[in-house]
Order: C-alpha cells, then structure tokens, then sequence
C-alpha cells in the first residue's frame, strides 16, 4: 500500500466576519456570508494562518471593527492581497479616513465593484500601524483612553500614571526631516481621527505621506508638517506603501498652510546644476527634503501666494536661461508646468 497526502486548495477569496463588532449582528452577518457565499469565510481568530488558508494574490474581505481591520492588513502589508473593508465596528476610522461607507450594503456593492489602489501605511520599530503612533503625553493618554474603552483597568492605572508624570524629553529627526528639539509628544498619523474618532490630522492612508505633529507644551506653539514616503526614515518610523484596498470614491487632497517656512529650489553645486529643493522650518530649525523640480535650474525667482509658490526663470544645465514658469504646490509636494512668460 501506498499512502496518499490530501492537501486542501487554498482560496482565492477568503472572508474573515468578527461576530463581536459593535455594529454585528445575526442579520447582518446572514446578509455578508450571502453576498459572499463563494468565498472561503471564517471567523476572526488572532491564532489563524492566512498563508495556509489562501493564494497568493487572493482577496480578502474584512467585515469588523478598526481592530480586526487592523489585524488582517498587517498581516497582508507589503503583499499582493487586494483587502475589501466592510467596517462594523464602533468608531471606524481607519475606513472612514478612506471615505469607505460605513453601512453594510454600501460597503458590500464597493467591495464588489470598486477598484483597488495602493494605500500608505506606516512602520516603527518594524510594526505596522494604521492610524498613528505617538511617543510621549499624547501617547500615554491614547492608551489610557483604549484601556478604559476595553475595561483593563490594571492597564488604564498605568497609562494615567504615566500621562500624569510626562515630562518633555528630547529628540532627534533624520531621514526625510532633520532636526532636532524637545517636546511633551511627537504623533505621527495616518489617518483623520483615532481613538474614540479624536481628530488628529487631515491626512488620509490614500495620501503618499505621514503627518508628523510635534506638541511642545505651553510655552512653544505646536507645529505639523508632512513626512514623505519611499525617500527615507525618521529615526525607525517609515512610511510605506502596504496593500491595496477597494474604493469607489475620488481622491481628498488637505490643505497646508505657507506659514513660517522657507522654501529652497534648484541652485547649483561642484556637479553642476541640481533640481534639488527643501523646506526649512525656522521654529524647529529642521530642513525637509521636496519633490525635485522638472528639470535642473540655478538662480530661480520665486513668489507665494499663500496656497501656491510660483517659480520663474532660471538658468538651465548649460547655463542658458529660461523662460519656465512653475507652480508648486505644498499639499501635494508636486510642480505644475504653466505657460512661460514672454522674456527669459
């Protein structure tokens, strides 16, 4: 006799309900399992193997709330699994900052039809967050917040400690933003609002950036500036791009405001002409690396108008001038090429 080894295919659609949602309930859960009736479906269980239970470029649908959304999608970062969010949990943010629907049929008809499209996540000390992470006051107090929500209350006694004995601390910035400071909290967020939807930030995860915020305490103002994905690190956060998720929504740019900074571009070194450029921010003595313009210039001419900086002129690589006029725009750290001016 010979012996004979079944193994069980793998998916490529696999469904993953969390019965304890706050939004689940046994009408609700019938109506997802039926739109969904050709996928493998499960219970979510912290313990489970996704790698045995699906292909390698299997979609997966998530219907739970922000914690087991935020399970599923770590576990997927940086893989080829399109991820279709159906949000049921109390507060939601990581979908609602994705401008994905929060009721049921809605969300099922996007999964179904909608696109998938990268989206940005963020990294530190090699784990994946969604929404954010803070070191310092604002930190302590977020975790007193979420072991109150759960009822730990030996965890909750802890975090109020430590949000009463903050003090500031002093730290140091490198990679995509330099500098160097003391402050009572540094939040790098990823999303509009954590927690019990406390807004934090105008970012979104569809935007290619974190947002860093650096509280100072009472006697310095706050200050916020964006941390660019994919060109380096601060300190052992990154950003990077982590799955793709379906939406049928279009894109939500922030605004940012031109206020206390001061914008380099172009100019030239022992190489020759460069189309590097850089923000620097006086308050915290911190340069931050830009886009780089279209094409190499020196000796540019530039102007804000409050939303926009427009960038004229300029001697290009062979040191001809130009007649070039370009509008860059800070929100999105990107350059528009407009109609040139008439005298170089």
């Amino acid at each position: 006799m010979s012996a004979v080894r079944l193994q069980t295919a793998r998916a490529t659609s696999l469904l993953i309900l969390s019965p304890r949602a706050g939004s689940m309930n046994p009408d609700v859960e019938a109506k997802i399992r039926k739109a969904f009736d050709g996928s493998l479906i499960v219970e979510f269980d912290p313990r489970m193997d996704l790698d045995n239970l699906i292909t390698r470029t299997a979609t997966v649908i998530v219907a739970g709330g922000d914690g087991t959304i935020g399970w599923v999608v770590r576990r997927l970062v940086d893989s080829k699994h399109p991820v279709g969010i159906i949000s049921m949990g109390t507060f939601n943010n990581f979908a609602k900052s994705l401008h994905l629907p929060t009721t049921v049929d809605a969300a099922i008809r996007v999964v179904k039809n909608g696109k998938p499209h990268p989206i940005t996540l963020g990294r530190v000390n090699g784990t994946v967050f969604l929404e954010a992470a803070a070191i310092g006051l604002f930190g302590a107090t977020i975790a007193a917040g979420d072991a109150a929500k759960d009822l730990a209350f030996g965890a909750f006694a802890d975090a109020a400690r430590r949000v009463i004995t903050a003090r500031q601390f002093s730290y140091e910035l490198t990679g995509d933003i330099t500098g160097e400071g003391s402050a009572m909290s540094l939040v790098f967020t990823n999303t509009r609002s954590i927690g019990t939807q406390m807004p934090v930030s105008d970012k979104t995860p569809e935007d290619p950036f974190l947002e860093l915020s650096v509280h100072a305490g009472s006697n310095r103002g706050n200050h916020s500036f964006l941390f660019n994905s994919g060109t380096g690190s601060c300190g052992t956060l990154t950003c990077s791009g982590g799955t793709a998720v379906f939406d049928d929504t279009s894109k939500f740019t922030s605004n940012s405001l031109l206020l206390s900074l001061v914008y380099s571009f172009g100019g030239a070194s022992t190489s020759g002409t460069v189309s590097n450029a850089y923000k620097y921010m006086p308050e915290w003595n911190m340069w931050t690396s830009l886009a780089p313009l279209p094409a190499p210039r020196s000796g540019l001419r530039a102007v804000g108008d409050g939303s926009f900086i427009y960038i004229l002129g300029g001697l290009d690589s062979t040191s001809n001038p130009t007649s070039m006029l370009w509008r860059y725009d800070p929100a999105a750290n990107s350059y528009t090429t407009l109609a040139p001016y008439t005298v170089p």
